[in-house]
């Protein structure tokens, strides 16, 4: 009997324990275990661990039930919306429609707050908003959205008209931005008693004037030089419209192929001209194509905050004009001044050698200081230094310098190091000038070109 009590008592206990255990476990709701499905209210449903403060999770679930309710907020593009024209010419329709989702989410208004869940370890909140009210929000504020945009639509019309093309250009982004949100439907609106889709209308717009940009260049080839300057009045554009109207105010970029250029932005002046003055033109082309474009890349900031407009106009296309640039190297006028042991050399040794290098390297050669772009003096002269029984040895000393036409010394090399060993002092100093070609073809050929560059 003891031994059945014992038995009988052990089962009560284990009894109790899962009864105790069992009644611990939460029984979740509906709405947490199936999302709600209405036809007249958009449904969110959100969970967060109950990790950090109250504050905290609570605020991670609502923001992820309001992110779950804007979800169901389906965005469709009418096939006579301007969202469709983006997909078709710019191509970035999922960007504009991500980004419109999100903005939906901070733009809600009018949802409740139904119920709240929470386990141990867990926070489950549901909210929704009524189709009808969301509805009814959306027609007024696309309503004020359509209004201003078509003010913004008149402006650009009017400053297109008054030539101030760029004035008129971040007028058609602003019509676009105050209707961003309904982009993707028609828009069929009344302007000055015509009805108009009005997305497309101030799309077009936007590529009309800025089709409408002509840029073309004074001059469309020139020649030119390796490490010499360009004027602008060689390197200069006239902008103007398709009536030949000159346009100012026009924001400019200037590239040449992969190298950035030092102050490559202007505007148009007051008679649509513009121009770049290069320092120093440096290229391993014999080509190069200096091309002028409208500068949206640049300017997207200034026209528009949103990003999604600020893309849209890097996507677009922008008017350019190019010059061609035949490039060359400067050309180079010789003189040297040889000496061996203070005596002038009858017959030059390194003359001849600098010739040669320079031709090597593709550096053109003129008979006239006058018609040459860089003047090369060489001084040089030998010395008697040391004797070790029969052999002699010279030393050389001297420079290399090069001066532009205006007479400024640009490049000095000093030569040093240089020695030479015969018989006689004499046949010394000129076996150290038959070293000089090497010593001028390893320190004074790669300078020459880093002066060019």
């Amino acid at each position: 009997m003891i031994r059945n009590a014992s038995l009988l008592l052990l089962i009560l206990l284990v009894g109790c324990g899962t009864a105790k255990q069992t009644t611990q476990m939460p029984v979740l709701p509906d709405w947490v275990q199936k999302k709600p499905v209405s036809n007249t209210y958009y449904n969110g449903i959100g969970s967060a661990l109950k990790n950090g403060t109250v504050v905290d999770f609570q605020g991670k679930a609502k923001n992820q039930a309001l992110t779950d309710l804007s979800s169901e907020i389906t965005v469709s593009i009418s096939s006579k919306s301007v969202l469709h024209r983006f997909e078709s010419s710019l191509g970035y329709s999922e960007d504009y429609i991500s980004t419109i989702k999100s903005e939906t989410k901070e733009d809600l208004e009018g949802y409740e707050l139904m119920q709240t869940f929470e386990t141990e370890t867990q926070y489950y909140v549901w909210y929704r908003l009524s189709k009808e009210s969301f509805q009814n929000i959306k027609t007024q504020r696309k309503l004020a959205a359509v209004n201003k945009a078509l003010d913004y639509y008149a402006k650009a019309q009017d400053a297109q008209t008054a030539n101030h093309y760029f004035e008129s250009i971040a007028n058609y982004i602003k019509g676009l931005e105050a209707v961003k949100s309904y982009l993707s439907e028609a828009l069929d609106v009344n302007f000055k008693d015509k009805p108009i889709y009005l997305g497309n209308e101030l799309f077009s717009g936007l590529l009309s004037v800025i089709n409408d940009i002509r840029i073309v260049p004074l001059q469309s080839e020139w020649d030119a030089k390796n490490g010499m300057p360009i004027s602008s009045d060689k390197l200069k554009f006239r902008c103007f419209n398709g009536t030949g109207h000159d346009l100012a105010g026009i924001p400019i970029i200037f590239t040449m192929g992969q190298r950035p250029l030092l102050n490559s932005t202007t505007e148009t002046d007051l008679t649509g001209s513009f121009g770049y003055s290069m320092n120093k033109l440096s290229s391993a082309n014999e080509t190069e194509f200096f091309v002028a474009s409208v500068d949206f890349s640049n300017k997207a900031s200034q026209i528009s905050a949103d990003p999604v407009f600020r893309k849209m106009l890097r996507k677009i296309e922008p008017p350019k004009g190019q010059i061609t640039l035949h490039i060359k190297n400067p050309s180079f006028f010789i003189y040297t001044h040889e000496k061996n042991l203070g005596k002038d050399l009858e017959l030059k040794i390194a003359e001849p050698k600098l010739k040669q290098l320079l031709a090597q390297a593709n550096f053109p050669l003129v008979m006239q200081k006058e018609q040459a772009d860089f003047i090369m003096e060489l001084n040089s002269n030998t010395t008697e230094s040391t004797k070790n029984e029969r052999i002699h040895y010279a030393q050389m000393k001297g420079e290399v310098k090069v001066f532009d036409t205006q007479g400024q010394l640009v490049f000095m090399k000093p030569i040093e190091g240089i020695q030479g060993a015969q018989l006689n002092y004499k046949d010394a100093g000129l076996d150290a000038y038959q070293d000089l070609t090497e010593y001028l073809s390893k320190n004074l050929m790669a300078k020459l070109k880093e002066l060019v560059k």
